[in-house]
């Protein structure tokens, strides 16, 4: 297996971060895997409003991507259309990732004191789904 040496390990983890922070908690609430995900404008939508608040987020802390949004949207629909970590837990009756997902970019965002209204909203509805899971097992 090829292991590719990185100058910076935090931007690699950060654009990590970048293409599951929406991605993943946003499959989970509509069970919907990324092709049909990406392929409706209303859920592109509120992917790339996400994806957006993340890469200002990133730049506040020194962490630039240097790529766009759709550029980092490309590269997952590159992988083509597949279930999500968190579509697989819900449909296996696991908790949710949210806070390492989603959770620890809304507590940064506060840090920051960003206003990031699409993350928080999509957060709210997660830590709902996962409060909902965590009470039927």
């Amino acid at each position: 297996m090829s292991a590719p040496v990185v100058d910076n390990i935090h931007t690699e983890i950060w654009a990590k971060l970048w293409g599951n922070m929406s991605v993943n908690p946003i499959s989970a609430l509509t069970r919907m895997t990324t092709g049909p995900m990406h392929a409706m404008p209303e859920m592109r939508a509120l992917i790339v409003a996400m994806m957006e608040e993340f890469d200002q987020l990133g730049r506040k802390i020194g962490l630039d991507l240097q790529m766009g949004v759709e550029e980092r949207i490309k590269i997952t629909e590159v992988l083509g259309d597949f279930r999500t970590s968190m579509l697989a837990d819900l449909q296996a009756g696991r908790r949710l990732e949210t806070e390492g997902i989603l959770g620890c970019v809304i507590e940064l965002a506060d840090r920051l004191g960003e206003v990031v209204p699409a993350s928080r909203s999509v957060y709210a509805l997660t830590k709902g789904l996962d409060h909902t899971l965590a009470s039927r097992l």
